[in-house]
This record gives structure tokens, C-alpha cells and sequence, in this order.
């Protein structure tokens, strides 16, 4: 999926689907009877650290689900991106009334919003029956916009995971009282140490909600599994001083297009 969200950023106007919201649909065949849908997200402009700060954010009410509050700026485009390339997405499924189709989204920053976005309209829509475990979103560095019943409600749509690095303060925003936004729980927590024996992140917290979250330290090649105390899925630290939003993540970083810097 870092790959996936990685080619998002050479989305250009002609995938520009709204305004900020830029998307794109592939279609991969699995097998015979099985189906792949994957649908890769980016936002117009990736916010700084003062800009975020100085972002004004009101929260508004989703009618037919009670107590669930969201951010309004995100819902307004999200919804009415999400709306045009559903659509969009209703015409390639016709090709396929028989297979068996699984869904991934996928984005970063606030790629990630206009995923799930689209995945919750997905299933208010098109697809109402979809069991979650067909539904995969995998977000990197998304910032909150939802209070916790909304998250938990979308946890029980579709399968959510959430990616983030150390000292990366996009997931810390909007600023805004605790109980107001809040994060989906599975989160898996990159962080800055790095070893000589793989390519991957040297430590990756696997948090769950109040669960213990759970460590995997590679050393001389081998993945030792261990527990660690601490979480930082909902409010961590800010270090704007440190640009790590755009990562990298598991070996691929966010911002630009790879192919255009070759």
C-alpha cells in the first residue's frame, strides 16, 4: 500500500477528480473468480506546520448516524470528490458481475481523509453488503477528523489500518480538544531507529487501541516479537523542526512523484 500511495502523487489534472481531491482507479486480476479494486488518493496541497496551526476547524454532524461528529472542511470536499469518483468506480464494476472483488484504499496526509471517505460512501451506496474484510483502507500520516464514535463506527465497516512515523505532527491535528477528534485505533508505528540487516524499519509498533501494543525489532536478520507500553495512537508529540511527515515508509517516501525526479 506505501507504494500504492507513493504513485499518487503523480495523479495529475487529468485524475484531478475535485477540488483538492485527486484519485485514481486500477483493476487487478487476482484469478478466475477474484477481483482486485484499488483506489489510490492525494490531496491538492500538503499542509506545513504553521499552516495547521492557524487552520480553522468546525465540526459538524453526520444526520443518520447519531453522535458521530466529523470535520467539516474534509467532508465537504471528501464527500463531494468521493460522490464523483464513485461513480466513476460504478461503471468499472459492471465489468465484473460475477467475481469476487476486494477493495483497497489508500493515502497520504489527507490522501488518507478522501480514502476512508470513500470507503464509508462506498458501503452507504454502492456496495451496503460488503463485508468489511473485502473493504481494506491503509492510511499514512492522516490527520484526525472524526470523534471517537465515528471511528469506531467505521471500524465496523471496513478494515482500517493506520501508518505513522515518529515525530510526524500531522496526526496530532487539528488542534482541538481531546474528546472532539480522535484516531482509528489499529495504528502501526514507525520509528526513527534503523539497522544494516534489512530494508525495513528497525521498529514498528503495532498498536491496539488499550490494548498493549506490540513490537518487532529486527537484529542480525531475525524478527524478535516483544511487548512495549507505549502507544502514540492518539496524541503524540509535535516536532515541526523535524520534516518527517512525507517518511519514508517502509522504503517509500510521499510528496512528489518518483518518476519525475529520475
Amino acid at each position: 500500500m506505501a507504494r500504492l500511495s507513493q504513485e499518487a502523487y503523480c495523479l495529475n489534472e487529468k485524475q484531478k477528480v475535485s477540488v483538492d481531491f485527486y484519485a485514481d482507479i486500477n483493476v487487478e486480476r487476482v484469478d478466475e473468480k477474484k477481483i482486485d479494486i484499488l483506489l489510490k488518493f492525494r490531496c491538492g496541497k500538503i499542509l506545513t506546520y504553521e499552516e495547521w496551526l492557524v487552520r480553522r476547524t468546525r465540526v459538524i454532524g453526520f444526520p443518520e448516524i447519531a453522535n458521530n461528529r466529523l470535520d467539516m472542511e474534509f467532508w465537504n470536499k471528501g464527500s463531494v470528490g468521493a460522490k464523483i469518483l464513485l461513480r466513476k468506480l460504478k461503471e468499472v464494476l459492471k465489468q465484473y458481475p460475477h467475481e469476487i472483488l476486494t477493495f483497497y484504499f489508500t493515502g497520504h496526509d489527507v490522501g488518507g481523509v478522501w480514502a476512508v471517505l470513500t470507503a464509508f460512501l462506498l458501503i452507504r451506496g454502492i456496495l451496503p453488503t460488503l463485508p468489511r474484510e473485502r473493504l481494506i483502507v491503509t492510511t499514512f500520516g492522516q490527520p484526525r477528523f472524526l470523534n471517537g464514535l465515528f471511528c469506531r463506527y467505521m471500524k465496523s465497516i471496513m478494515t482500517i489500518y493506520r501508518v505513522t512515523l515518529k515525530d510526524d505532527y500531522v496526526p496530532s491535528f487539528p488542534v482541538v480538544t481531546r474528546d472532539a477528534f480522535n484516531h482509528f485505533p489499529e495504528e502501526y508505528w514507525i520509528s526513527n531507529e534503523t539497522c544494516d540487516c534489512t530494508s525495513e524499519p528497525a521498529i514498528v509498533y503495532h498498536c491496539l487501541s488499550d490494548k498493549i501494543p506490540h513490537k518487532w525489532r529486527h537484529e542480525q536478520g531475525e524478527i524478535i516479537f516483544e511487548e512495549h507500553p507505549f502507544c502514540n495512537a492518539q496524541f503524540h508529540g509535535q516536532t515541526p523542526e523535524r520534516n518527517v511527515h512525507n517518511g519514508p515508509y517502509f522504503g517509500y517516501t510521499f510528496g512528489s512523484c518518483p518518476q519525475k525526479e529520475q
